[in-house]
Protein backbone atom coordinates (compact mmCIF):
# COMPACT_ATOMS: atom_id res chain seq x y z
CA UNK A 1 0.00 0.00 0.00
CA UNK A 2 2.99 1.97 0.83
CA UNK A 3 4.72 2.08 -2.20
CA UNK A 4 0.98 2.53 -4.22
CA UNK A 5 0.14 5.40 -2.52
CA UNK A 6 3.76 6.88 -3.58
CA UNK A 7 3.14 6.65 -7.08
CA UNK A 8 4.79 3.13 -7.62
CA UNK A 9 1.71 2.30 -9.37
CA UNK A 10 1.34 4.13 -12.52
CA UNK A 11 -2.75 4.43 -11.51
CA UNK A 12 -1.68 6.37 -8.18
CA UNK A 13 0.46 8.93 -9.24
CA UNK A 14 -2.10 11.29 -8.95
CA UNK A 15 -2.84 11.02 -5.26
CA UNK A 16 -2.28 14.19 -3.61
CA UNK A 17 -1.43 15.06 -0.16
CA UNK A 18 -5.15 17.03 -0.15
CA UNK A 19 -7.02 13.55 -0.44
CA UNK A 20 -5.09 11.98 2.70
CA UNK A 21 -5.68 15.38 5.02
CA UNK A 22 -7.83 13.04 7.01
CA UNK A 23 -5.22 10.62 7.60
CA UNK A 24 -3.67 10.66 11.05
CA UNK A 25 -0.73 8.91 10.19
CA UNK A 26 0.62 5.83 8.33
CA UNK A 27 1.05 2.43 9.57
CA UNK A 28 4.00 -0.13 7.97
CA UNK A 29 3.86 -3.78 9.73
CA UNK A 30 4.63 -7.32 8.51
CA UNK A 31 8.31 -6.40 7.38
CA UNK A 32 10.80 -3.88 7.72
CA UNK A 33 10.48 -0.39 5.91
CA UNK A 34 13.28 0.57 3.78
CA UNK A 35 14.12 4.31 5.62
CA UNK A 36 14.16 5.89 2.26
CA UNK A 37 10.02 4.61 1.63
CA UNK A 38 9.56 6.05 4.85
CA UNK A 39 11.18 9.03 4.12
CA UNK A 40 9.32 9.69 0.48
CA UNK A 41 6.09 8.84 2.32
CA UNK A 42 6.13 11.40 5.43
CA UNK A 43 7.67 14.42 2.77
CA UNK A 44 4.89 12.82 -0.03
CA UNK A 45 1.77 12.98 2.39
CA UNK A 46 3.21 15.13 4.91
CA UNK A 47 1.60 12.97 7.77
CA UNK A 48 3.88 10.78 10.39
CA UNK A 49 4.49 6.97 9.50
CA UNK A 50 4.88 4.45 12.57
CA UNK A 51 6.55 1.32 11.65
CA UNK A 52 5.47 -1.55 13.96
CA UNK A 53 6.10 -5.33 14.04
CA UNK A 54 3.34 -8.31 15.47
CA UNK A 55 2.82 -11.77 14.95
CA UNK A 56 0.46 -13.41 13.69
CA UNK A 57 -0.06 -16.06 16.46
CA UNK A 58 -1.26 -13.35 19.00
CA UNK A 59 -2.62 -10.97 15.66
CA UNK A 60 -1.20 -8.01 17.92
CA UNK A 61 1.69 -5.57 17.50
CA UNK A 62 4.54 -6.48 20.18
CA UNK A 63 6.69 -3.82 18.53
CA UNK A 64 5.95 -0.05 18.01
CA UNK A 65 7.48 3.51 16.99
CA UNK A 66 5.66 6.68 18.31
CA UNK A 67 3.59 8.42 17.05
CA UNK A 68 5.65 11.59 17.33
CA UNK A 69 8.55 11.51 14.43
CA UNK A 70 10.74 13.42 17.05
CA UNK A 71 10.98 9.97 18.89
CA UNK A 72 10.86 7.55 15.99
CA UNK A 73 14.14 5.59 14.92
CA UNK A 74 13.72 5.23 10.65
CA UNK A 75 14.43 1.42 10.26
CA UNK A 76 13.42 0.47 13.54
CA UNK A 77 10.37 -2.12 14.32
CA UNK A 78 9.75 0.15 17.97
CA UNK A 79 9.39 -0.09 21.64
CA UNK A 80 7.77 -2.88 22.97
CA UNK A 81 4.10 -2.57 23.58
CA UNK A 82 3.11 -3.96 27.05
CA UNK A 83 5.72 -6.48 27.04
CA UNK A 84 9.14 -7.36 27.14
CA UNK A 85 11.27 -8.18 24.35
CA UNK A 86 15.07 -9.85 24.01
CA UNK A 87 16.74 -10.19 21.10
CA UNK A 88 19.09 -13.38 20.75
CA UNK A 89 21.52 -15.11 18.40
CA UNK A 90 21.34 -18.44 17.96
CA UNK A 91 24.38 -20.63 16.83
CA UNK A 92 23.14 -23.45 14.27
Amino acid sequence: MISYLLGMEEDAQHITESQLSHVRFGRSASAPLAPAVHKAFVARFGIPMVETMGITETAAQILSNPLDPAQQKIGSPGLPCGNEIRIRVVKA
